[in-house]
């Protein structure tokens, strides 16, 4: 990498290089013991994610769902390094029914 910025690299190697270095580096720490969190479609935990935006949901079944996951999280030897930035979906009742 350090010899493609140099040299003036078209975007395209330099991006092909970065990419190569998350792989490899990711390969490592998975051997150690890095997890992605995986939050979609889960029930929204508050020790794993965080909650940035909020949408309408259908019904009650899905009040608390993640619908969108704005930022990957990582767990090292089941410890949060980072937890998932998450778009969640909330029921709210109509007035005069009871959740």
């Amino acid at each position: 990498l350090e010899l493609a910025s140099k040299n003036g690299a078209d975007r395209e190697k330099l991006i092909k290089g970065v990419e190569l270095v998350y792989a490899q580096l990711y390969s490592a720490l998975k051997e150690e013991g890095l997890q992605k969190i995986n939050a979609l479609n889960q029930k929204f935990d508050p020790y794993k994610e965080e909650a940035l935006l909020t949408e309408p949901a259908q019904n009650e079944a899905e009040d608390d769902i993640v619908c969108e996951e704005l930022q990957k999280g990582y767990m090292l030897n089941n410890a949060v390094l980072r937890t998932s930035k998450v778009r969640i979906k909330k029921f709210k009742a109509e007035k005069g029914e009871q959740q």
